[in-house]
Formats: structure tokens, sequence, C-alpha cells
């Protein structure tokens, strides 16, 4: 495959970025209906969860490659912005939910949905397995909307301020299906997705962004670990 030039937008690596969201959502729906066993549908959701990374790396992978060592040269203050930039992620959602008197919509959105709700040894065992896509997901997100959909129209001004608000937007509604098409309830997410553009716009390192990401994602994962150690010591 020709190396990526990081220097200009190559026009075929955006498109076929841009359509990995829309995709895997329809083909994600459609492979819903195909099942009722729970247990198929987690494996599913990780299958297209794995191939969207992969997709996506093989796309833009050479960003991590070229921003890895410079974040890694001052990794745990990196470490540490990301914790933050993840906890301000948090209050950013919930200030936007507020102030569109969703307040009391469950935080707990990504691709795990109501699984991580579950509290028999087999409803916890599903959700830890469900707890894999959000592993993921920062890592193919952050290539896609904060890479291949804005940073990389640095260089011109007008292109770049367009991007930020397409890919803010986009990045709220591939949670199409986690909040079942209401466009009011992905809005705290599309200003999430605002947050995490300016995050790279400062910081100018995908590793920034991925680990942000990560961190705010994780709350999901130590939520599945702590609902599968408790219904292991009920049982």
């Amino acid at each position: 495959m020709k190396e990526l030039n990081l220097d200009r937008v190559n026009l075929g690596r955006t498109v076929g970025a841009a359509l990995i969201p829309p995709v895997s959502l329809v083909v994600g729906a459609w492979l819903m209906t195909l099942t009722d066993n729970v247990w198929n549908k987690v494996v599913f959701m990780i299958v297209i969860s794995v191939i969207n990374l992969s997709v996506a790396l093989a796309l833009y992978g050479r960003v991590l490659k070229t921003d890895w060592p410079k974040f890694r040269v001052h990794i745990w203050r990196n470490l540490l912005l990301a914790i933050s930039g993840a906890a301000l992620t948090y209050v950013v959602i919930g200030l936007v939910r507020s102030g569109l008197g969703l307040a009391g919509l469950n935080f707990g959105m990504a691709q795990t949905g109501n699984v991580l709700a579950f509290s028999t040894m087999e409803q916890a065992t599903l959700g830890l397995g469900a707890a894999i896509s959000p592993l993921l997901a920062p890592f193919t997100e952050e290539i896609i909307f904060r890479h291949a959909l804005f940073f990389q129209f640095n260089r011109n001004k007008v292109g770049l301020c367009a991007m930020f608000v397409v890919s803010s937007v986009a990045f709220g509604l591939v949670h199409w299906n986690n909040f079942h098409g209401d466009i009011v309830a992905m809005v705290p997410y599309m200003a999430a997705g605002a947050w995490f553009a300016l995050i790279y716009f400062w910081s100018k390192n995908i590793w920034q962004n991925i680990a942000t990401h990560f961190f705010f994602d994780f709350v999901q994962v130590i939520s599945a670990v702590v609902l599968f150690f408790v219904a292991l010591f009920n049982n």
C-alpha cells in the first residue's frame, strides 16, 4: 500500500474513512435482526468493531506511528492530561444535557447499551464481553472523526473550521442506534466531538485524543468488571 502523505488530504482515504461509521451502523442493525440470541449480538458487535479498526488503521495507521514517539516523551504528563480531559468530557456532556433538559438521561451511552445493567452471572459475563467494543472505539473514532474528518484539513483555515463542525456533528450521529434515532439526545455527543476536536487542535497528537477518549469509555469497562465480580460473588 502506498505510504500516507501526512502533508496533504487524500480524498480517497478520507471518503473511505467517512464511510466506515454509516456502513457499520447499517450492517450492524441488519445483523441484529438475524438473531434474538444476545450472545450472537455481542459477537457481531465485537466483530464489527474489529473490522472498523482494521480498516481505519489500514487507511491512517501511519498517523499513529508518527505521533507515538512525541506522545511517549512525556507520557505520564500526557496520560494525566488525558484523564483530566476525559473528566471534562463528562462535564461537557452533562452541561449540554442539562441545557437541553436531558439531565435524567443515562450517561452510559456507548456501544454496550443496556448490557451493563445486568446482574446475573450470565448477564454480567455478557456485559463483560460487550465492553470489548468501547476499548476499540477510541482508536477507530479518533482516526476517523478527529484526523480524517478534521485535523488533516489544518492547512486551510476555512476547511478546518467547516470540518470542525462536520466532524463534531458526525460524531454525535454515529451514536444513532444508542439513542434510537433521537437527534436531540445525540447533541451532547456532538459537543463532546467538538471538545475532542479542540484537544487534537491543541495537542496536534492523535494519541492524546485516543488516550482521552479511552479513559472516557473506560468507565463503562470498569462498570462491566465490577458487575461481573459482584455477580460472581453473589452466585
